[in-house]
């Protein structure tokens, strides 16, 4: 019969039963059982290794309580992401072949959707190109605020004050209006 101080520690192991499933407790707890009786005891004594014992529970419990098994796999079988999402039945892969098969079957409609997209996209690209030329970076001319109003310039007044827009344009590098003078 094995003594008290040469066994592992009665509550770590029931802890280590309790925390883990499957194939990962059993091999986990095979590999303790079998470390602690033929490395650890002869070599450190009984104290250090139920100490050992202690501190290798834990740090399993918490290495499977941080990343559990999946479905009872081992960690050399688990699945990549990649082949997750394309091989599973309800994955990327399956959205990606369900819609081959009705561009296949349907082509006309689905050469209407794929133009209605084309043209979506690059109406909204069109729109926000205006909206950033005009409004986002503002007029390219020598006092920002300028409204044009019945064929001639009034200032209008700036709430904030700005750098000189001459030195601006000075420093910075050459632009489209550099090419249209270029001609």
């Amino acid at each position: 019969m094995v003594g008290r101080s040469s066994a592992p520690p009665a509550f770590a192991r029931w802890l280590l039963l309790r925390a883990l499933k499957g194939r990962t407790r059993s091999a986990i707890l095979g590999d303790l059982d079998q470390e602690f009786a033929q490395f650890v005891l002869p070599q450190r004594g009984a104290h250090a290794a139920r100490m050992w014992y202690w501190r290798q529970a834990l740090g399993s419990m918490s290495a499977c309580l941080r990343e559990p098994a999946e479905l009872d796999v081992e960690p050399a079988e688990r699945v990549s992401m990649r082949s997750a999402l394309m091989q599973s039945p309800t994955g990327l892969g399956a959205d990606f072949r369900s819609a081959a098969r009705f561009c296949l079957r349907n082509p006309l409609v689905a050469l209407t959707v794929i133009a209605s997209l084309a043209v979506g996209i690059g109406a909204s690209t069109a729109a926000f190109t205006v909206v950033n030329a005009v409004y986002l970076k503002g007029c390219p001319l020598p006092t920002r605020n300028v409204s044009c109003r019945s064929g001639r310039a009034e200032a209008a007044p700036s709430p904030i004050p700005s750098i000189s827009p001459h030195a601006m344009f000075r420093d910075s590098p050459p632009s489209s209006l550099a090419v249209g003078r270029w001609r």
